[in-house]
């Protein structure tokens, strides 16, 4: 899970850019963020999320008291695998765009990076097709 907020957390602030991020954000509550929240979304929480994600993988001395209750290998390979099953399509999905957007390498990755701006009309169009699903 930390591993996908510090993906989402640097794709919103990096490649979407925390500015446009601040204006979508003054669009919704009729303010733009100050410029400690511009920071927190920029800096500080994809830093802090990331040495969470990393630290998570440091061992630890486990916390049971019990010596004799050892816990099962099956549990923690269960554990790996529901948590690979989320991770593993954002990489996936990257790969897969590039692959099915033309141009050169730099061609590919800036059109992958840049997100896409929709007009109004577009939006009320896919508005009405999401209230018939």
């Amino acid at each position: 899970i930390l591993f996908i907020v510090f993906v989402e957390a640097a794709a919103v602030c990096w490649f979407y850019g925390a500015e446009r991020f601040a204006d979508d954000v003054q669009k919704m509550i009729g303010f733009r963020p100050g410029c400690f929240w511009i920071t927190c979304w920029k800096y500080i929480s994809p830093t802090f999320t990331l040495m969470l994600f990393v630290f998570s993988f440091i061992p630890s001395d486990r916390l049971d008291t019990n010596p004799k209750k050892e816990q099962e290998m099956w549990i923690t390979i269960l554990g790996w695998c529901i948590t690979c099953s989320s991770i593993i399509w954002i990489p996936v999905y990257i790969v897969y765009m590039y692959f099915i957007t033309t141009g050169t390498m730099k061609e590919r990755l800036r059109k992958m990076i840049k997100p896409v701006e929709y007009t109004h009309q577009e939006i009320e169009r896919m508005s009405m097709y999401a209230t018939h699903v």
